[in-house]
């Protein structure tokens, strides 16, 4: 009689104290019947050696797979035997599958996570000729978003963001990848002069703190972009209470959703990669109820 097999698995980062990943892993280990546990690890230095240290010691203990979260999805590269092509596009990488043969298998599936969080009908609108995505942030969060709405032919991208070199960089980075595309990089101190551009969705990369520092900025560029139709999405989750983001989105009555639906669908992702299990769709609603109930 084969043994059933344990499922080691956990998630390395810092800050990690806030992650729901914990408690969504296991609820869908219990669910499903599988042995294993799912444990998060603090990496207090972003000096190479300890990220280094913490996935020698994972290997050691046996585990079969890892999340990696900020800020270490692009340092976390030279310590892996392979990664794929969605990888290697953005430049980072948030799962990583740990085998028996010592190799470790690098993998995004922040892309795909978020491409099926947002609703088939807001992609339906953001697909149409004339709409504009306005994306916030060039930071390493920005890349599987642009990737994602570069997959699904968006056609016209607006980067907003401090840094415009930065921004330009982050755009040639992707050029060979996006031929029906425009990205076309705003500077924040430019923003409230732009031509009118009828934003059909915003989508917040920016954490919290840094939102909140550039609201004064970027409320007059939005208020004056925005339509009716102007669909909201942060990437960031809050456990308690609303993102920053979702706050002003709400004020000014547009549609939104925060990160809690990428976090889930990314992380089903990553669940089937360790365990080739997948998670059914009623499942999937199942864990929206587990996260933003903490009684359950």
């Amino acid at each position: 009689m084969m043994t059933a097999p344990f499922y080691r698995l956990g998630i390395l980062g810092n800050p990690i104290s806030q992650s729901l990943s914990p408690k969504m892993h296991q609820f869908w280990l219990k669910q499903l019947g599988l042995e294993g546990c799912y444990t998060p690890h603090l990496i207090k230095t972003e000096k190479p050696h300890a990220l280094q240290s913490a996935l020698l010691q994972c290997q050691t203990e046996g585990y079969t797979g890892l999340n990696i979260t900020i800020p270490f999805k692009q340092t976390i590269i030279p310590y892996l035997t392979d990664y794929d092509t969605v990888s290697q596009a953005i430049g980072a990488v948030n799962t990583l599958h740990l085998k028996s043969d010592g190799t470790i298998k690098g993998t995004n599936t922040d892309v795909e996570g978020f491409s099926q969080s947002v609703p088939a009908d807001i992609w339906q609108q953001w697909q149409q000729n004339d709409s504009t995505i306005a994306v916030l942030g060039n930071g390493g969060a920005s890349r599987a978003i642009i990737y994602a709405l570069i997959k699904q032919q968006v056609p016209h991208i607006t980067l907003i963001a401090r840094n415009i070199k930065n921004s330009e960089k982050l755009i040639q980075t992707f050029r060979p990848f996006f031929s029906t595309t425009t990205i076309t990089p705003l500077p924040l101190t430019q923003a409230q002069s732009h031509r009118a551009l009828r934003i059909q969705g915003i989508i917040n990369t920016l954490p919290p703190k840094a939102f909140q520092e550039n609201i004064a900025q970027l409320t007059p560029f939005l208020s004056q972009h925005v339509i009716k139709k102007t669909y909201c999405i942060d990437i960031v989750y809050s456990k308690h209470t609303e993102t920053p983001f979702c706050h002003w989105a709400r004020r000014n009555n547009l549609s939104h959703q925060d990160g809690l639906s990428m976090l889930i669908y990314q992380g089903a992702l990553s669940f089937k990669n360790w365990t080739n299990q997948a998670i059914p769709d009623p499942l999937i609603q199942k864990t929206h109820a587990c996260l933003t109930h903490p009684t359950e």
